[in-house]
């Protein structure tokens, strides 16, 4: 099982859906929630640091969440 390069969490490559991403800059593997998938690279790629891709839980929420809105 591949692990994500931020969080180190182990991808269960065999469950159905679910699969490990590749970044086309840096070429590390990256699970769903710390890769940017329209842009093919990872948030380290993306220009956020590590600790800020460590804080964020899903990057598509983190700024509604950050507003107040749920």
């Amino acid at each position: 099982m591949p692990a994500c390069r931020i969080c180190k969490t182990r991808i269960p490559m065999n469950t159905t859906g679910v699969q490990a991403y590749r970044c086309r800059i840096c070429g590390k593997t990256f699970c769903r929630t710390h890769f940017v998938l329209p842009r093919g690279v990872c948030l380290l790629c993306a220009g956020f640091s590590e600790e800020e891709a460590l804080r964020r839980k899903n990057p598509r929420t983190a700024s509604l969440i950050k507003a107040g809105v749920r």
